[in-house]
């Protein structure tokens, strides 16, 4: 509930479960109402698969990005395509070893990514491990030519 006694307004939202997000709803309408410029409340499921793999590792991760992708509550913005952007991010900062788990699994989702595949090539050349990277860049001129 958030109360505006100036405008002699209360906006109540009520959920039904958890993670309903009925703050960002509840500003979102008071945004509205006022004729403030409406924010985008989404958050992508990527920091909490960050924090977990992070605090548990990779197959703890995992398992939190499948049990976000089921979610129906809209707790979290859940888009594939942003395991592929954060295991960029991290070949870039040569963090090796975390971009190998992050884009091996997201392969498993995509397996016709030929970034992805350039990527994990990339990856394993720097761990030193020729004849994966090989195969990486193999996969993608098979998929793209």
């Amino acid at each position: 509930m958030i109360i505006y006694p100036e405008e002699d307004v209360s906006i109540s939202v009520m959920v039904n479960r958890d993670y309903g997000r009925s703050a960002r709803i509840a500003y979102a309408a008071a945004e509205a109402l006022f004729g403030a410029k409406i924010k985008n409340y989404i958050l992508s499921a990527i920091y909490g698969f960050a924090k977990k793999y992070e605090s548990e590792g990779i197959a703890a991760a995992k398992l939190y990005w499948e049990e976000m992708r089921r979610d129906t509550t809209d707790a979290f913005y859940v888009d594939n395509d942003d395991l592929l952007s954060s295991g960029a991010v991290l070949e870039n900062n040569k963090n090796w070893k975390e971009a190998k788990d992050l884009l091996e699994y997201y392969l498993t989702i995509n397996e016709k990514s030929t970034y992805a595949w350039r990527l994990l090539g990339n990856v394993n050349l720097n761990l030193g491990d020729t004849t994966r990277a090989s195969n990486c860049y193999k996969q993608t001129l098979e998929i793209h030519p």
